[in-house]
């Protein structure tokens, strides 16, 4: 069973309400993060290390990055981008892969104090995770 993903999730990325980009940072995670952050979070799913479970079971290309993993990048890259956080919310809107190239983008928007940040695949310009953000300052 084949996971189909095709549904467009580029709306995400609508410019009517951003106004520039604040910063960009690219990410590749490996198997041993995965299995790391798996061990300190207690996560024993399958889906984030066993690729044969991944493919054959879950009908995934790879394994998967582990969503809360993905959150906990972006808050580090906006804290050290000195942007000080204190309403974070995300989407997940396509999976993950380990060893798979995608890049944050974090813009501003027309509202004060008021951030979008985009998880993009690379190649393919293609919306993986979506988040807002409120900054104190």
């Amino acid at each position: 069973m084949k996971k189909n993903y095709k549904s467009n999730t580029n709306h995400f990325l609508c410019k009517s309400n951003l106004k520039k980009i604040i910063f960009y940072k690219r990410f590749n995670l490996n198997n041993i993060v995965l299995f790391r952050y798996s061990a300190l979070t207690y996560n024993s799913h399958r889906i984030h290390y066993d690729v044969d479970y991944a493919k054959k079971q879950e009908g995934y290309k790879d394994i998967l990055v582990h969503g809360p993993l993905l959150a906990m990048l972006v808050l580090n890259s906006l804290r050290e981008n000195k942007l000080n956080v204190k309403m974070f919310s995300f989407k997940i809107v396509a999976p993950i892969f380990v060893n798979q190239d995608f890049s944050l983008k974090v813009y501003s928007t027309k509202e004060k104090n008021k951030f979008k940040g985009f998880l993009i695949k690379n190649r393919q310009s293609k919306v993986l995770f979506y988040c807002e953000f409120l900054s104190a300052s």
